[in-house]
């Protein structure tokens, strides 16, 4: 019954979780939905997408997939437009930069990337709530786990290591965890200057008459604070590190 209430709940993470998966496991699902960085002129809008859910080994797609189901679960169920736009951002600029910033790569294989806008979501939006509060020991706590995202993603570009996957056939793209730091971390921060000029429009600006900011002041943040104060401590920004194959490995 839990894990029925949790796909009501989170049925974009659920069928995403389900895909992901199946690609894994079924080789013609892998052979559609692979991109070739190669030769961005023949690349699909669906391999965009759909590169996201192929991984390399089973260790990768374990860190990834987990990650992905914790902090999509909990993304979608709380702040669902958000969430939405964070995966669906992510999911677009993070192939396009990776063939801008590497164009060698051939392949690109991972969720980590989106794992990655979505813990920077999470962290922004409850730090953010944190300070409306005045409680300063969960912002103090939020601010850490962005900080360890960025130690993350700076010890990936400094020693091209991962943290948490040891696999010898691809290695990580850091630039792919710091668009979907950037994305997520944003995508609350856009949304609520989208508000706010929709209300200043209508209703006068929100700072003269001392309107809240909904985002902010969303009564489920606190209590989404106070729960994942505990969970976030072992939660680090350790979201498996987005992979490609050498070249010489080939994208198979």
């Amino acid at each position: 019954m839990r894990a029925i209430s949790a796909l009501i709940a989170a049925p974009l993470t659920g069928v995403i979780a389900v895909v992901t998966l199946a690609a894994y496991l079924i080789p013609a699902l892998t052979e559609v939905i692979r991109i070739d960085l190669a030769d961005p002129q023949r690349i699909q809008w669906y391999q965009i997408f759909g590169c996201h859910l192929l991984h390399w080994s089973a260790e990768h797609l374990f860190w990834d997939l987990a990650m992905f189901c914790i902090l999509g679960g909990c993304c979608e169920r709380w702040w669902p437009k958000q969430y939405y736009s964070a995966i669906g951002l992510s999911a677009l600029l993070i192939p396009l930069v990776v063939i801008l910033w590497q164009p060698e790569i051939s392949s690109y294989r991972g969720l980590s990337g989106i794992d990655t806008a979505l813990f920077s979501l999470m962290a922004t939006r409850l730090g953010a709530e944190s300070l409306r509060r005045s409680d300063w020991s969960q912002a103090v706590l939020f601010a850490t786990l962005l900080a360890s995202l960025a130690a993350k993603v700076a010890y990936e570009f400094m020693t091209g290591g991962l943290l948490f996957v040891s696999e010898l056939n691809f290695v990580p793209l850091p630039v792919a965890h710091l668009v979907g730091g950037i994305v997520g971390a944003f995508t609350p921060l856009a949304g609520r200057r989208l508000r706010t000029c929709s209300e200043a429009c209508n209703n006068g600006s929100s700072v003269r008459t001392g309107k809240s900011i909904p985002w902010i002041s969303d009564p489920r943040c606190e209590q989404v604070s106070t729960k994942l104060s505990g969970l976030g401590r072992h939660v680090a920004a350790g979201t498996a590190g987005a992979g490609k194959q050498r070249r010489r490995c080939g994208t198979g």
